[in-house]
């Protein structure tokens, strides 16, 4: 297939460091219904956990209020017209989305990021090979990926201004995982 894809950057937030939005998330959380978004963060997710058990790695878990605050996170990004890890002076952190969903500051996740540039009329086919691709491309990101101690991810797909923005969250099994996490915890597609 031809590749319609240009990958314009990647970058990562190691360690467990706080990263940032640009607009505050809903007050209440829920679930949008299904759409290709969706489905493509679906898809991200069955070709990460088919690279990790290739490893001899366990597939992550999906956890839910992973998904909604990588959902979350990828909107803001196209909405307030940028790609970074650092929020603008006054707008809410990955904590915050964390706050949102009843979790403190001690929990916030890992993340993983990708912005796709896509050219006029474009149909969306790729994207999830095009970003599983860059992730294995890229050490630093790999490195979350292909970690043991990582089980719970989430991924978070929105496609708007002639871009798409990835957005992958993580928390491991040891304390930055909030214990009450597990109970939105569900097998992978």
């Amino acid at each position: 297939m031809k590749r319609l894809l240009t990958l314009l950057s990647t970058c990562i937030l190691v360690g467990g460091l706080l990263c940032a939005c640009v607009a505050p998330p809903p007050s209440q959380p829920t679930s949008p219904p299904k759409s290709t978004s969706d489905e493509i963060a679906e898809e991200i997710i069955v070709r990460i956990n088919a690279e990790r058990e290739a490893l001899g790695l366990e597939p992550f878990v999906v956890n839910e209020h992973l998904m909604l605050m990588a959902r979350w996170r990828s909107q803001d990004m196209v909405d307030g017209d940028y790609f970074s890890h650092d929020p603008a002076l006054g707008h809410p952190t990955l904590a915050d989305f964390c706050g949102q969903l009843g979790y403190d500051s001690l929990h916030a996740p890992m993340e993983n990021l990708v912005y796709i540039e896509l050219a006029d009329g474009q149909s969306l086919d790729g994207i999830a090979n095009a970003t599983v691709e860059s992730w294995r491309d890229s050490p630093s990101h790999w490195r979350l990926i292909a970690s043991p101690d990582i089980e719970m991810t989430g991924v978070g797909v929105v496609v708007g201004n002639d871009r798409v923005i990835v957005t992958q969250l993580f928390w491991t099994g040891g304390i930055s995982t909030p214990v009450t996490a597990r109970q939105y915890n569900r097998p992978a597609p």
